[in-house]
């Protein structure tokens, strides 16, 4: 695939959504910058990345999304199930639980994939990056907006690069899009030019996901030895008062972890299940 048309388009911002942004935008500019802060070229799928904090939560690909990156992307999905992603029918195969309430199970030929977000975060940018007209330039602090003398139109962006006696930079004449996500800079670049900033609209209340994978307890697998799990449950509450579940390791972490897949909590725990690792995120509003 190569662009025809407009010259340039600068992604601020190398996560999923920047990702989907160059694909498309490869179809119509000759040249797409993809820009981030963290250093992607290396990325483990098993590892989240210091700038998707939420990366350690349970992940999985509804069948609208799945349906649209296979149109992007053709075989995307049976490239994440061969890498050992599993996939099946959103009702017909999982077991869902609201408030406390299991769902009915039915078939809806719907196929779900749940797939880590590093996992697909590294499948997707290794698809666009076999376009030609596509770059990556991680490693790389956005400093502001380039505009026109006037402060009218966007340009362009000005860069640094974290490279060993690099100076700022400017990539002009381009198309400027921004998928930093809520760390994003945007409005206080457009205040610094003189422009009010966009209102913020933040939810009332605050929320809190906890996501345990639990393993087995062997005398060949130290408790402090980190081994893949095939079991994850999040517990996520928001608009009210909510603890979340105490530390990792202890009976009520390691039920919570497993009863929604087999037996009760306490037979869980006593049949030598231990929480492998225990990731928290809060969101205040």
């Amino acid at each position: 695939m190569e662009g025809s048309g407009d010259a340039r388009a600068v992604v601020v911002g190398g996560g999923i959504g920047g990702l989907l942004a160059a694909r498309v935008l490869a179809e119509r500019y000759l040249d797409v910058r993809v820009l981030d802060r963290d250093e992607l070229a290396h990325q483990d799928p098993g590892d989240p990345r210091r700038g998707v904090p939420q990366g350690r939560h349970i992940h999985a690909l509804l069948p609208r999304g799945r349906q649209l990156l296979e149109e992007l992307f053709p075989g995307l999905t049976g490239q994440l199930v061969d890498a050992g992603a599993p996939s099946g029918d959103l009702l017909g195969d999982a077991r869902l639980h609201l408030s406390g309430h299991r769902f009915a199970r039915a078939h809806a030929d719907l196929c779900t994939v749940s797939v880590s977000r590093p996992r697909l975060e590294v499948a997707i940018r290794a698809r666009v990056r076999e376009l030609p007209n596509v770059t990556f330039a991680p490693a790389c602090d956005v400093l502001g907006l380039a505009t026109t003398p006037d402060r009218r139109r966007v340009t362009g962006v000005r860069v640094l690069r974290r490279a060993d006696g690099s100076a700022g930079e400017a990539l002009d004449d381009a198309l400027v899009v921004d998928a930093m996500g809520r760390g994003s800079r945007t409005p206080t670049w457009l205040h610094q030019l003189g422009y009010e900033q966009p209102p913020e609209e933040r939810p009332a209340g605050d929320g809190c996901s906890v996501t345990t994978r639990p393993r087995p307890r062997t005398a060949s697998r130290p408790s402090r030895t980190r081994s893949p799990s095939r079991t994850s449950v999040e517990r996520s509450g928001r608009g009210r008062p909510w603890t979340p579940p105490p530390p990792s390791g202890s009976p009520r972490a390691c039920g919570a972890a497993t009863s929604a897949c087999a037996g009760s909590p306490t037979d869980c725990y006593r049949s030598g299940t231990r929480c492998a690792a225990s990731t928290r995120s809060t969101v205040r509003g």
